[in-house]
């Protein structure tokens, strides 16, 4: 197997991606690095950068032996794990095969402790001294000296024990676990590094879970799509190879495996994950949206992964709307918008691309319509359904705009109820619902026969292109796959309105009645056991923001809000 074959396939991978690797589509938009995924995945593939960092921290530790006091020295005579051999293990592990490198670390792993537990009986000793020195005397500024001397050198052993503490787990294991929510940015931090490792000519094979066959294991079934080898152990015997001759693992990416065939999947990680001790020279990687891994990992095979958890632009939240809006040329808002949503890669790309080609002054109001509430959800939401939904429509032969008349709820026959996702939720009091239900409630916005196969077509369409997202959730018998908005904030909002069909606007006294305990409206108000908050939180926020605008008629524009 050659390079030239493994970056053709994943160039094919990454395209396939389509959005959700936004450089893949547009070079030019922001691609921030999280730098904790960045340090994983270069420990996981024992890459040039990883031992780059080892030769930097046994540098900086071996200066600080050197310039060790003499309270340190001593301490150490006559042990055998001491900072020369810590100093020569960190050296051997900067040019160990991946094979050795295992081995190698034990011993760090070793060396490291017991020469910590050595520095920390002598910095007590030497803080103690320092304690009991009379104030003020020779002895004490010299004790004080010869402590801080020792603290420093074991600050320097302390960045090697952190170092340890982080990338113990990825050496040792060679099986990687990345989990995260829907939209937090999995598929676009693999691509990306699939992207730098091809163009450093690291051995790389990328692969979206939804493009393997169903009904087989889907490392043979990678191997009929991708035509690299005949069967699974032949495909992972070259990519050892490969791993092997550039002294480093190679990396066989597989993400969205809860898009994949889910029981073909159950069935097939344990064996696969016994298969891979047997490549040392190749490291496995594997995304799952939260929680979906309940479904597809056992517990046992769990514990054989290294789990890395992707949290989105959360370590870099505002560095990430600050470059985004000015990308998209946005002005900036005034206070920073720090809702979950806006640390999510994916809603912060959606958001601008919804505003972008307003007017200046559009931009302006949407932007104070993100940050003070429901609004500007709404409009996202509405943006996103149709730029998403017109796809949909055309390839599924649809009137324009059904998707979104499907998510709000929309009366199809003259006169009756609105029906679809949003009257279906707020009739059964719930912010998801089952898969049944869900085409169950597309079916009357279909012409013709066949309307329950269409219907099929059409929620499985709208859940794979983001316009709706699936969960899991734990009923009696166990888990059970449900649907919901993607973010929580819409579907309260979009639940709320139909609720607000219960608000009377005759009169002040018929708009408090809506607001009785055994009125729709009022349950939504009714406080939990504990009585600290309300049994639907979200959709009382949303009922609030939307109150003003609904009884403003009747109550003028004083006190419009709920409270009054």
């Amino acid at each position: 197997m050659r390079l030239t074959a493994l970056r053709a396939n994943n160039l094919r991978a990454i395209r396939q991606a389509g959005p959700r690797y936004a450089p893949g589509l547009d070079p030019t938009s922001p691609n921030l690095a999280i730098t904790s995924l960045t340090a994983a995945f270069e420990v996981i593939g024992l890459a040039a950068s990883f031992r780059s960092n080892v030769r930097g921290l046994r540098t900086e530790f071996e200066t600080a032996w050197l310039k060790a006091s003499r309270a340190i020295i001593r301490g150490f005579l006559g042990h055998a794990h001491n900072p020369t051999l810590l100093g020569a293990r960190l050296a051997e592990l900067e040019s160990a095969s991946p094979r050795e490198a295992v081995e190698v670390w034990r011993g760090i792993e070793i060396t490291a402790k017991r020469s910590n537990a050595v520095v920390q009986r002598i910095l007590e000793r030497a803080a103690n001294l320092f304690q009991l020195a009379p104030a003020n005397s020779p002895e004490r500024s010299r004790r004080e000296t010869e402590y801080n001397d020792i603290r420093e050198f074991a600050s320097a052993l302390g960045n090697i024990l952190l170092f340890v503490e982080n990338s113990s787990a990825l050496i040792k294991k060679n099986t990687v676990l990345l989990l995260g929510g829907w939209g937090m940015g999995k598929t676009h931090s693999l691509c990306d590094l699939t992207e730098r490792r091809v163009r450093s000519r690291q051995p790389t094979l990328f692969y979206l879970a939804q493009e393997l066959p169903d009904r087989v294991n889907p490392i043979d079934g990678l191997c009929q799509v991708s035509g690299l080898a005949r069967d699974a152990r032949r495909l992972l015997s070259m990519l050892d190879r490969l791993g092997l001759n550039r002294n480093e693992r190679a990396l066989l990416i597989i993400d969205a495996i809860n898009e994949g065939d889910r029981v073909a999947w159950r069935r097939a990680l344990p064996a696969l994950v016994r298969e891979f001790r047997r490549y040392p020279n190749i490291a496995l990687i594997l995304s799952c949206r939260q929680p979906f891994e309940e479904l597809i990992i056992s517990k046992r095979t769990a514990r054989k992964f290294v789990v890395v958890q992707h949290r989105g632009f959360g370590e870099i939240e505002f560095e990430a709307q600050l470059s985004f809006f000015q990308h998209y040329d946005i002005p900036a808002p005034q206070v920073p918008l720090i809702t979950p949503e806006y640390s999510r890669p994916l809603f912060l790309h959606l958001l601008c691309k919804a505003i972008t080609n307003l007017s200046p002054t559009g931009k302006h109001r949407q932007i104070h319509n993100f940050a003070s509430g429901q609004r500007g959800m709404t409009y996202l939401l509405e943006y996103v359904a149709n730029k998403l939904g017109a796809t949909i429509e055309r390839d599924l032969g649809l009137p324009l705009k059904t998707c979104w008349r499907i998510l709000k709820g929309s009366s199809v026959a003259k006169g009756g109820p609105p029906v679809g996702v949003a009257p279906l939720m707020a009739e059964q009091w719930r912010d998801y619902i089952t898969w049944e239900e869900f085409t169950a409630a597309i079916e009357p916005f279909l012409p013709g026969p066949r309307r329950h196969q269409v219907a099929e077509r059409v929620a499985r369409r709208m859940v794979t292109d983001g316009l709706l997202t699936e969960e899991v959730r734990w009923q009696e018998n166990g888990y059970r796959e449900v649907v919901r908005f993607p973010y929580q904030r819409f579907g309260d909002h979009i639940i709320a309105r139909h609720l607000l069909r219960h608000l009377n606007t005759i009169s002040l006294s018929t708009i408090r009645r809506s607001f009785y305990r055994d009125r729709p409206l009022g349950r939504v108000f009714d406080l939990t056991a504990s009585r600290q908050r309300f049994q639907y939180p979200g959709l009382a926020s949303a009922i609030m923001l939307e109150f003003p605008a609904r009884v403003e008629r009747v109550v003028g524009s004083g006190d419009t809000e709920l409270i009054s």
